[in-house]
């Protein structure tokens, strides 16, 4: 009787030469964006004035996010057992990613609330390119008429103008509403509060070039005064045209595919433009921050166009002096785009509020993209007791 043949000794099943290949590829590229995607979070402890590009580092968070996610699925597929790389890589990046796109349970609005508004009104409507908003007319001042619709308490603006048709037509309609109203000039345009509570007083506490911080102390009662400071921190000072380099990269990539057409010179350029104006934003965040630091114990609530996103040295920096919360990332849902222009899908207008002080419900963005290429952001506040 033949005997059966026996299995060489020494063999192992091992993995195939072509998989070996494959997870090592894998797991490389899985590398990659890990180390990209944590060198983007550690990007908003890090000073621009230290390493100015990786101000660029932050921006580019949300393409190392879908990177690392990308590869976590390529890895399930393919290399399974090296689907823990890019899964750490979230998980140690998880705190970052959910202040970037929270996501919350729905809170309405408590009775007894304060509702804030920040919001960048690109000159009261008039620098949006619509001439209906350019008539000496009550009605065509639609903005500020949006403004009062929402019913707010206390409204944070920045690149306000003041014309004929403001001290006409806007300043009557804010007084027949019965709200108040202060403002700094700021460069050509105002940073400005407008409330149903008297406004005491105001003050600078940021001056670079021009006033970067205006403090507004407003009093809700006898025994409480509000420190609500307005910012509108230095801008990227990209041009229209430089603006739409970027878009139409971007509209290219988008439908074509096609990286060889892409305008790279355009590119470095804004790339370069933006790194350089994080400087100054960074410098304005440390001034700011130091203010907030050494009033934690007053009822502190910060909003304005920080120009910078929550992957940031800015927001990082303001948002972690004294003990502030950020209204949109505990209480809103969602990426929360609040600059509305050419495929720049960003949140870079805040409400920040004291955490001793405050409890947020229902903060959302008000998407109307032609009013200003900003959308503002509100948030409803009820005082803790």
């Amino acid at each position: 009787m033949a005997k059966s043949p026996t299995p060489s000794k020494g063999k192992k099943n091992t993995p195939s030469r072509l998989y070996s290949i494959v997870a090592n590829i894998i797991t490389g590229f899985s590398l990659a964006t890990v180390l990209l995607l944590c060198l983007s979070v550690a990007s908003a402890y890090i000073s621009p004035e230290t390493v100015r590009l990786l101000s660029l580092a932050g921006l580019a968070f949300p393409f190392f996010l879908g990177g690392t996610v990308f590869m976590f699925f390529i890895s399930l597929l393919f290399a399974w057992r090296r689907s823990w790389i890019p899964l750490l890589g979230l998980l140690l990046c998880g705190p970052t990613v959910y202040r970037y796109f929270p996501i919350n349970l729905p809170s309405p609005a408590p009775k007894q609330s304060l509702k804030v508004m920040t919001y960048n009104t690109a000159g009261f409507g008039l620098w949006t390119g619509d001439n209906k908003n350019k008539n000496d007319d009550e009605g065509n001042n639609r903005l500020v008429r949006d403004i009062l619709r929402e019913n707010p308490d206390i409204v944070g603006y920045q690149e306000g103008f003041y014309g004929n048709s403001y001290t006409k037509h806007v300043e009557p309609m804010l007084k027949r509403n019965g709200m108040y109203h202060k403002s700094v000039l700021a460069n050509g345009n105002y940073i400005g509060c407008i409330s149903r509570y008297p406004i005491l007083e105001t003050d600078t506490i940021c001056k670079t070039d021009v006033p970067n911080a205006v403090l507004f102390k407003i009093k809700l009662s006898n025994a409480d005064t509000l420190h609500f400071i307005v910012m509108h921190l230095k801008s990227m000072s990209l041009s229209e045209e430089e603006r739409k380099t970027f878009k139409e990269n971007v509209d290219q990539l988008r439908d074509d595919d096609d990286t060889d057409s892409l305008n790279y010179a355009g590119l470095f350029h804004l790339a370069r433009k933006i790194a350089r104006a994080s400087e100054p934003r960074a410098q304005q965040a440390d001034i700011i921050a130091k203010y907030i630091e050494e009033n934690k114990h007053r009822n502190i609530i910060v909003c304005g166009d920080f120009n910078d996103t929550p992957v940031s040295y800015t927001y990082q920096t303001i948002a972690s002096a004294g003990n502030l919360d950020d209204a949109f990332v505990e209480s809103g849902n969602g990426l929360g785009r609040t600059f509305n222009r050419h495929a720049m899908v960003v949140r870079i207008d805040h409400i920040l509020y004291g955490a001793d002080y405050w409890e947020p419900h229902a903060a959302h963005v008000l998407n109307r993209p032609d009013r200003s290429d900003h959308n503002a952001v509100a948030v409803y506040l009820r005082r803790k007791q």
